[in-house]
């Protein structure tokens, strides 16, 4: 899996991740863990700090899940693509956690574990 930091946060995976407590959603049925992720980065209002990609997992791409659109808001514009594998930091509570919006390729579950 390779880690690709966003413009401005040139941190290496071993800078974000050192001492910090990882949470990671299980992609299964209902997606309860990734809503748990989204609930979680919505509400402690976590930073993207980059990106994974891994050739097992499905791509895709879709709307920023965390910008917000009501009254008051900025211009939907300024919101980013969300990618399929997005981590994210709250660094004072050295907490990371990756959301990740799709499954593993289908025969491909033994060589990603």
């Amino acid at each position: 899996m390779e880690f690709f930091p966003i413009e401005g946060k040139e941190n290496t995976l071993e800078q974000i991740f050192s001492g910090c407590t990882l949470i990671v959603p299980a992609v299964a049925g209902a997606s309860v863990g990734q809503l748990a992720v989204d609930l979680l980065v919505s509400t402690l209002n976590l930073k993207r700090v980059g990106y994974l990609e891994h050739p097992y997992i499905l791509p895709c791409v879709g709307n920023d899940a965390y910008m917000y659109s009501g009254p008051g808001a900025a211009p939907a514009s300024l919101g980013h693509l969300a990618s399929t594998v997005e981590v994210f930091c709250l660094p004072e509570k050295r907490l990371v956690l990756i959301q990740q919006r799709a499954p593993v390729a289908p025969g491909r579950h033994a060589c990603f574990a």
